[in-house]
């Protein structure tokens, strides 16, 4: 089957335009990035996906992000992030998280035996799926990320969403049990079965909001899960095509 790069254009809106001075400067870095994205993953289709307004999360909680608000965006940026939506014909997430879109599209594809979904990002967030996930190299606090391209099992998917359900994301400024981090995650989970998991995650909840764990959960994890079903999530239905 043909293999289809779902590619996050948030992550290079911001990476094509970081200290960028000029446009051309930023299309030669988008041109650059694209080529290597399909020769790593060995793919002619491809969609970029971009985040738009109106995201549920926002009316779930109002500080969700908030940590971000103040960030410094590129001067390029939202020039940057047009020419994603009206030349590279980006595909805009409405009232979901552009990760939600992606993961959707690949189950769609996936389903319905159109394509090999390849989701491609640096973002943790979509190993809580599963499926193939290709992962440029990147530079974090001085340490070199090279690029990858992994498969995610459904077990492995399952327990990483509960274990982000435990620690939370920091990054989205999503709190939830105080003091539990990886490692003490990792013991919480450790030799359990999936049903185990789930039970040793709702005991967590209960020792630290007692009679409202069932609603901290529930609103965590509808903040952290990504919706994959795309009778809910609108999707694109054409991708593109590159020698």
């Amino acid at each position: 089957m043909t293999n289809l790069a779902l590619i996050d254009g948030d992550i290079l809106v911001w990476l094509a335009s970081y200290e960028k001075q000029y446009m051309h400067e930023v299309i030669d870095s988008i041109d650059y990035k694209l080529k290597e994205i399909l020769e790593n993953t060995n793919s002619f289709h491809y969609r970029f996906f971009v985040g738009g307004k109106n995201n549920f999360r926002y009316h779930i909680r109002k500080d969700y992000k908030a940590n971000r608000k103040d960030a410094e965006k590129p001067a390029l940026f939202d020039v940057t992030k047009q020419y994603f939506i009206e030349t590279l014909n980006a595909f805009v997430s409405n009232g979901v998280e552009t990760d939600d879109t992606i993961v959707a599209t690949a189950k769609y594809v996936k389903d319905k035996g159109l394509y090999n979904p390849i989701v491609c990002s640096t973002d943790k967030d979509y190993k809580i799926k599963a499926g193939t996930i290709y992962s440029w190299e990147r530079q974090m606090m001085g340490k070199i990320f090279p690029s990858s391209l992994t498969e995610t099992s459904q077990e492995e998917a399952d327990y990483n969403l509960l274990h982000m359900l435990l620690i939370g994301d920091r990054g989205d400024n999503i709190v939830t049990c105080k003091g539990v981090g990886k490692a003490k995650a990792d013991k919480i989970l450790s030799g359990k079965s999936r049903y185990g998991m789930i039970r040793a995650v709702c005991d967590t909840y209960k020792q630290f909001y007692k009679d409202k764990w069932l609603v901290k959960l529930t609103e965590v994890f509808h903040l952290i899960n990504l919706i994959d079903d795309y009778n809910r999530v609108a999707i694109p239905k054409e991708f593109n095509f590159s020698l």
